[in-house]
């Protein structure tokens, strides 16, 4: 996901995508629910204007999450 510094989201993306595009579609649903995300402080601002973060989900066959 990457961030602008107003906390709006520019762009979110699958890397590796599960095969199931419900799961897929939903995970970046999830990305753009908790938008917008704190505006960076000042004294970060002033050295980015965007922020890249990347976060795995696992999906496992019982049901279960986890993240990364």
């Amino acid at each position: 996901m990457l961030i602008n510094h107003d906390g709006s989201v520019i762009s979110s993306i699958i890397q590796q995508k599960s095969g199931e595009r419900l799961l897929d579609a939903a995970a970046i649903k999830v990305v753009r629910l908790a938008a917008p995300y704190k505006q960076f402080p000042a004294g970060m601002r002033g050295q980015y204007d965007q922020l890249m973060i990347t976060r795995a989900w696992i999906y496992h066959s019982d049901s279960k999450l986890s993240t990364k």
